[in-house]
């Protein structure tokens, strides 16, 4: 049976109203939302300034990088989706998230609200193909002594 695999989901909220029912589809489980939680504020705090400050995600790319990086490790992530908006400048910290995190990612970037189109449904179906792949044969006994 093929290893379930845990997506991590970053950037900004997604115009796509499917998106994470179309990921679960796939036999994939969103183990972390980079935006939903920093929104939520998880960081215990008895100081409303310090709670604000805590909150990563208005901040620069390396200050959210320490976050991701933590939580991926945390979650045991096998593979992140980040979902830009055409012509927004967090776009730019693809590059910067590409080379700074040990696990795959595919990036996905929309510009029309309304369900996942048909393009990105493919890249995503086949992300988690490979990423589904990759735990298979990491969890396949290798042979055994000659």
């Amino acid at each position: 049976m093929p290893q379930d695999v845990r997506i991590g989901l970053l950037g900004v909220p997604p115009i796509y109203d499917d998106l994470h029912e179309m990921i679960e589809a796939a036999g994939s489980t969103i183990v972390f939302n980079e935006v939903s939680r920093q929104f939520s504020m998880p960081f215990a705090s008895g100081d409303l300034v310090e709670q604000y400050r805590r909150y990563t995600y208005p901040y620069d790319v390396f200050t959210r990088l320490a976050d991701i990086e933590a939580e991926t490790k945390r979650r045991r992530i096998d593979g992140l989706i980040h979902y830009v908006q055409s012509f927004c400048f967090r776009r730019i910290e693809d590059l910067i998230l590409r080379r700074s995190l040990d696990v795959p990612i595919l990036t996905l970037e929309g510009d029309e609200p309304g369900r996942v189109d048909a393009r990105s449904k493919v890249r995503i179906e086949a992300f988690l193909e490979l990423l589904r792949a990759g735990k298979d044969a990491a969890a396949s006994p290798g042979p055994g002594p000659s």
